[in-house]
């Protein structure tokens, strides 16, 4: 709306009254987004019809409906795995309840938009809405989806963890002097041909998986993100070590989940350097939170939430 002020389309006043109008958002939507997303998530953008039509169906419709329950219910079983998958980190201050100054993680589930059309991808978007980082992402899937929706569902969730990270991250996203998971996985596959933790088949992997991914750094780790879900949640391994040790850093399992990969040896290690670092976070809010009770305060809901979150 600001472009279409400044290019001279609407006034100053337009614009006003059709942020405030919510039909004309709507059709702002219909004019701008699904055009260009209908084809993106039919697949083919090059034969893309607009009409739905019977050439296109390729299976029972019945069997490839998607509903907002079936979003939901592939959202919470990724979430069960990586539970940290949505949650965006803000800071908590409340002096008259006795606290400061606290980070504390707030889950945002992404907003689906079901696309009206027979299709095989999935879009994310936009990781948040506008600057607000508490804002949903917003993601396209076809409401006829023929692909394995809890695959795409968990592609869009690595793209969203990737773009996340690199949206607080901002020009750094790829500076290893700033810790993150971009910069990391970054590092990792700019530099994988010196890497002596890799062996010579875990390189010429990455060689072949780049080149499936063309080149793209994000592909890559959209890919590794899926099998760590998919796979490695259940203990079968599919990523090499590094790949493996950034994973388990910025995107942990669940307790329930890490309690059982302890007994084999590729993740005992890893589950347990974790809990050890996470025990010391608990450690932390807990005499946050003795201390506030032994001044007759209230622990605060947040900060119930926070130990909760960082107990998982």
């Amino acid at each position: 709306m600001a472009e279409r002020r400044k290019s001279g389309d609407i006034t100053k006043q337009e614009e006003a009254e059709q942020l405030e109008d919510p039909m004309a958002k709507v059709a702002y939507e219909l004019e701008n987004v699904f055009p260009v997303l209908n084809k993106v998530t039919f697949g083919r953008v090059s034969t893309f019809c607009p009409l739905f039509s019977s050439h296109n169906v390729l299976k029972p419709l019945e069997s490839i409906l998607v509903s907002a329950e079936m979003t939901s219910g592939i959202f919470e079983d990724i979430c069960q795995k990586d539970f940290g998958a949505y949650c965006r980190e803000m800071l908590f201050s409340a002096p008259e309840q006795g606290v400061v100054r606290e980070f504390i993680n707030i889950d945002v589930r992404p907003d689906i938009i079901l696309a009206p059309n027979v299709g095989v991808r999935g879009v994310m978007w936009q990781e948040i809405e506008g600057k607000r980082r508490t804002t949903p992402a917003r993601m396209l899937v076809s409401v006829f989806q023929m692909e394995d929706l809890a695959q795409i569902l968990t592609r869009l969730t690595g793209e969203f963890r990737w773009e996340m990270c690199k949206r607080i991250q901002g020009a750094r996203w790829n500076d290893l002097s700033e810790r993150s998971l971009t910069s990391e996985y970054f590092d990792y596959i700019q530099f994988y041909r010196r890497n002596n933790d890799l062996s010579t088949e875990a390189k010429e992997k990455i060689k072949t998986d780049m080149g499936r991914a063309r080149n793209s750094i994000k592909e890559m780790f959209v890919m590794d993100y899926s099998l760590w879900i998919l796979y490695e949640s259940n203990g079968s391994p599919r990523l090499n070590k590094v790949a493996r040790n950034i994973l388990f850093t910025y995107c942990p399992f669940s307790a329930q989940v890490r309690e059982k990969l302890k007994i084999n040896p590729l993740y005992r290690e890893l589950v347990e350097h974790y809990d050890m670092h996470m025990g010391q976070k608990l450690h932390r809010i807990d005499n946050l939170c003795q201390k506030l009770r032994s001044t007759g305060k209230a622990v605060p809901e947040e900060i119930e939430r926070e130990r909760a979150f960082i107990a998982m």
